[in-house]
């Protein structure tokens, strides 16, 4: 999976169709049965998701995540996003805050963004 294009032109459906996919990779990775191997992959999907923010929080990139709106409730994804520790304990919690941040896209965007 490929990280956000961030340019004033991302379509709605790039960003719904990257919120999917990262929902979709939470939820495969979390019914894998290596709890050693689910916690190695959640972990790189935190991290990878990481980067997306990072990028949406640029200075240079303020104009435009601001001035393009499926950017914009991208960022706003990021705000749902709670991880508590990474152990075996929280596999779920933390596998299940990728849908969590999800509902909160899926408020943020209008309902004819498709």
């Amino acid at each position: 999976m490929k990280n956000i294009r961030i340019a004033k032109d991302v379509t709605w459906k790039e960003v719904n169709d990257h919120v999917d996919a990262i929902s979709f990779k939470a939820e495969e990775i979390a019914r894998m049965s290596d709890k050693h191997a689910v916690l190695v992959q959640l972990r790189a999907l935190r991290d990878f998701e990481r980067k997306d923010n990072y990028d949406l929080n640029l200075v240079r990139n303020h104009d435009i995540v601001m001035n393009t709106p499926a950017l914009w409730a991208y960022s706003f994804y990021f705000g749902h996003l709670h991880f508590i520790d990474f152990n075996e304990k929280n596999i779920s919690w933390n596998a299940d805050e990728f849908n969590q941040a999800k509902r909160g896209y899926e408020i943020a965007k209008p309902e004819d963004a498709d």
